[in-house]
């Protein structure tokens, strides 16, 4: 088993951009033999995202690239990957 660990530099508040970083590695891993590719936590938003914690959209853009991820990612292969997300909203609207 060949495990591949990725500590990338992230763009804080950039996910398309991340996003793409993960993919990019994600893809030379797996070709290069990897059975299991590993991120850090926070990899898809960045670290010190402050106030974007709170917005929904930003947290379901990173569940969206996710699925993307998952196109290349084959039933024999595996990737770790860190992001945030939330179950549910409070009243005001904010992620519990």
């Amino acid at each position: 088993m060949k495990i591949s660990l990725n500590q990338i530099n992230t763009v804080s508040g950039d996910i398309k951009g991340n996003f793409k970083n993960i993919f990019d590695r994600t893809n030379k891993a797996f070709n290069e033999g990897s059975d299991i590719v590993v991120f850090p936590e926070t990899s898809f938003t960045g670290y010190c995202v402050g106030a974007l914690w709170d917005n929904t959209d930003f947290i379901f853009e990173q569940e969206n690239c996710i699925r993307e991820l998952m196109k290349i990612v084959t039933y024999i292969k595996c990737v770790i990957v860190g992001y945030n997300s939330f179950h549910d909203t409070k009243p005001d609207g904010f992620p519990l």
